[in-house]
């Protein structure tokens, strides 16, 4: 099954990398304020501003995919939700086979 890591950076200045050596793959969604900017009003997930349409419908979220030989970086003032694709964690399939039951 797939995992998924909540990291939040608070700090202002600092990046932090992630090695994660689970799963086949991941998808990444890194929530940013424009500009590094506390104040702003903008969002970015992965570089892209999130906006609403004219319509009042909110923008697919369309995550980052990544193989496992890329480090994840969180950036300064960032959430970032990591998905972690067939990660086989060894509690988590037990509890899988257990429900299946």
């Amino acid at each position: 099954g797939d995992v998924v890591f909540i990291v939040i950076n608070i700090d202002e200045k600092t990046s932090f990398d992630l090695n994660i050596t689970l799963g086949a793959s991941r998808t990444e969604y890194i929530l940013t304020p424009q500009s590094n900017n506390l104040t702003s009003q903008k969002v970015l997930l992965n570089g892209k501003t999130l906006s609403i349409a004219h319509d009042g419908t909110f923008p697919g979220i369309i995550g980052r995919r990544v193989n496992l030989v890329k480090v994840t970086r969180t950036p300064p003032i960032s959430i970032s939700f990591i998905v972690v694709h067939e990660a086989q964690i060894q509690q988590c399939l037990e509890a899988d086979s257990a429900d299946a039951k």
